[in-house]
This record gives C-alpha cells, sequence and structure tokens, in this order.
C-alpha cells in the first residue's frame, strides 16, 4: 500500500510532538542530576532521529515510489537503546533527588547497552535474521519505554499530580496497542490513518504531560 502525501506529512507531526515531551523531560533529569541529564539527551536523539527517518522514508515513498530501506529500519534499531538511555537517565537522576544517592555507572552501563545491540543487529543482518533481530527490537522498545512511563508516572506521583500520572499510563497504554498494531502490515489507508492518529494522539498526551511535570519541577 503506497501512502498519499497527506498521510506521509501527518507523521511529522507525533516526531515533532515527542521532541517536544523529550526537551522538558530533559530539563528536568538534568535538575535533578548533571551527568544524567547527559544520558537523557543521548536517548532524545535516538528516539527522534528513528522517528524523524521513518518519516522521511514515508515521504520519499510517495515522492519516488518505493520507500528507503535503511530509513524504515531505522525506527526500533534507534527507539531500541533511545528509550533505555532514558528509562536509565530517570532511574538515575529520580536516586539522586528522591534518595540522595549518587548513581553509579551513569555512562558505563547504557554504553554497553548500546554495543549490544548494535552487535546483535549487525550479526542479525549478517546472518540474514532481520525478521527476528526486528521482533528483538521491538520487544525491547516496549520493555524500556514501559519501564520509563512508570517512572515518569511515578515521578508525578510524587508531586501529587495524579492526573498526570494517569496520563502517562494512558500513554503507555497506546503504544502498547501501537506496537501490536505494528507487528502487521496496513492492507488499507484507512488503518493506516488509524495507526498515524492514535500516534500523534499518543504523542500529544505524552507531550502536555511532560510540560506539566517539568512545571512542577521548577
Amino acid at each position: 500500500m503506497t501512502p498519499t502525501l497527506a498521510l506521509a506529512l501527518e507523521d511529522f507531526v507525533p516526531v515533532l510532538l515527542t521532541l517536544l515531551a523529550l526537551v522538558w523531560l530533559n530539563r528536568m533529569v538534568f535538575r535533578m542530576d548533571r551527568r544524567s541529564g547527559y544520558i537523557a539527551v543521548l536517548g532524545l536523539l535516538f528516539v527522534v532521529l528513528g522517528g524523524l527517518l521513518k518519516a522521511t522514508s514515508k515521504l520519499f515513498w510517495v515522492t519516488s515510489g518505493e520507500p528507503v530501506a535503511w530509513m524504515e529500519d531505522s525506527l526500533f534499531l534507534l527507539m531500541a537503546p533511545g528509550f533505555a538511555f532514558l528509562a536509565w537517565a530517570i532511574w538515575c537522576g529520580q536516586r539522586s533527588l528522591f534518595r540522595d544517592i549518587q548513581p553509579r555507572f551513569v555512562w558505563q552501563t547504557p554504553m554497553i547497552l548500546l554495543l549490544i545491540v548494535g552487535g546483535g543487529t549487525f550479526y542479525a543482518y549478517g546472518a540474514d535474521l532481520e525478521r527476528t533481530w526486528f521482533f528483538v527490537l521491538l520487544t525491547l522498545v516496549v520493555v524500556m519505554s514501559t519501564l520509563m512511563l512508570i517512572l515518569l508516572s511515578r515521578h508525578a506521583w510524587h508531586y501529587r499530580l495524579k492526573r498526570i500520572a494517569f496520563l502517562f499510563l494512558l500513554y503507555l497504554a497506546l503504544t502498547l496497542v501501537l506496537n501490536g498494531l505494528a507487528r502487521t502490515p496496513s492492507p488499507t489507508l484507512g488503518v493506516e490513518w488509524s495507526k498515524q492518529l492514535i500516534n500523534t494522539a499518543a504523542a500529544f498526551i505524552l507531550a502536555f504531560a511532560s510540560w506539566r511535570l517539568w512545571l512542577a519541577t521548577q
């Protein structure tokens, strides 16, 4: 199914909303622990770059008639370590803020994970196991994004922002639905539009909740 121009352009909207959300979360993490803040910046770059390449691939698909394979494949390859970095940075920052514990191995842990993901992906492509590794990366994205959102919900709850904590959990529920849908192709434009609109709604919820949480931590 070839996407329309409107569908391709709309795919950039959740990328922008996610960027805004992660900028606010990065600023919050920097206030908790500066070293963890730099890890969060790396997580932001990985996640946003993955979404941007995926959306750009869809735009090329419309203009040239074919998607760019390496851009398509980069989505979960970049998002897996990206969400892991963000979850680790938030966890380290919360230990510093809530328990006054200096986090250890702030840089070493995410770098080891990055080597494992990169090495495993390289091996999978060489051994013609691309589809297997896709599901591994998808599972890693689900696990790490879930951990990140639970930590954010906990953070909001600490500041008695119960509605914001609920919004992070709502975003989690929507992303779990989207990750399930990502395992199957879209048979029609209507199904693809449904996926993208759910993704955009989820990104808006994340941006709003992140903004409110950042304000509460000032």
